[in-house]
This record gives C-alpha cells, sequence and structure tokens, in this order.
C-alpha cells in the first residue's frame, strides 16, 4: 500500500497502532514511552558431529555434548557481553538430536530466539552467539552451521506521540 501510495494520497502526521496485552482489565490502555516490546531475532543451529554407538563414544564426535556446552556458555553472552544495564534475552527454545538411547546423532538442531532493545545489543547477540557456537562446536571437534535471521526491531514509542494518545 505505502508503494502504490497511500501516504502521498492520504498524508498522515503520525501511526498509532495497538498491541492486545494480557493483564490489562479490559476497556483500559496501557501505555509506554520508550522502549515498549524487544527485537524478535531467531537462529536456527545445526551441530554436526560424526554418529556412533553408545558403547563406543570415543569412535564418535558427540554433537549432543557439543550443544550442551554451548547451551551453558550461551548464557555467558547476556551475562558477560552485553552492559549490564541493557537487555537482553537469548532463549534455546528447541532441540532435536537422535532417536535412540543407545546411539550418538551425527547432529543436533537448535532453535533459538534473541531479543534486546537497542539495535547495539542486537548487533552484540549477532555477532556473539553464531561465533560462541562454531567455538564450541570446534572445541569438540565437530561444526556448528548457523542460520542467523533478523526478524523485528524493538518498538520504540515517541514521547509525544505516546503522551498525545
Amino acid at each position: 500500500m505505502i508503494s502504490d501510495g497511500l501516504f502521498k494520497r492520504f498524508p498522515v502526521d503520525a501511526i498509532f497502532g495497538l498491541h492486545n496485552w494480557p493483564g490489562v482489565p479490559l476497556g483500559q490502555f496501557g501505555f509506554v514511552s520508550g522502549a515498549a516490546m524487544a527485537s524478535v531475532d531467531q537462529a536456527k543451529i545445526r551441530i554436526v558431529g560424526k554418529g556412533g554407538h553408545g558403547a563406543e563414544p570415543h569412535r564418535a564426535v558427540d554433537p549432543v555434548l557439543a550443544s550442551a556446552s554451548f547451551i551453558t556458555a550461551l548464557q555467558s553472552v547476556v551475562s558477560r557481553n552485553v552492559d549490564p544495564q541493557e537487555m537482553a534475552v537469548a532463549t534455546v527454545g528447541s532441540i532435536h538430536a537422535g532417536s535412540a538411547s543407545n546411539v550418538i546423532p551425527e547432529s543436533v538442531e537448535l532453535k533459538l530466539t534473541m531479543r534486546a532493545f537497542t539495535e547495539t545489543v542486537r548487533q552484540q547477540l549477532q555477532e556473539r552467539i553464531p561465533a560462541l557456537a562454531r567455538a564450541q562446536a570446534e572445541s569438540f571437534g565437530a561444526v556448528a552451521e548457523v542460520d542467523y535471521r533478523l526478524g523485528f526491531p524493538a518498538l520504540i514509542n515517541h514521547r509525544d506521540e505516546t503522551d498525545f494518545a
């Protein structure tokens, strides 16, 4: 619609959007000036090792162990790389590997979501998380394939418009 000239035909001074928010009583509105909702990015990380039998782990490269190490180390990105006065979240929401208790799988797939209020922190996450995944995988003799996708930026409400609303 914008490409088709909507705002040339119908000029506006500001655009206001609403978001349903659980916990706000019916008929009431909640207003936040400044950062209101964090950016939303996603990553799919596939850690590839060498499958093998659980009774002979020395003949395999265990991507489950490498993934566990990465997940633990991931918490250091927020706690040690991001300024403590800033906000960031890195969540591993999905882990898939193997199908038998006695087989070391060839690979593990992790799905992550990352959130931040500032572009600086968002960029830190985008740089540090793939680097950490690759380094952790490599330390176990495995390889990390990272597909990091930027989603929506943070929602920042302007003070004047928020006060007006």
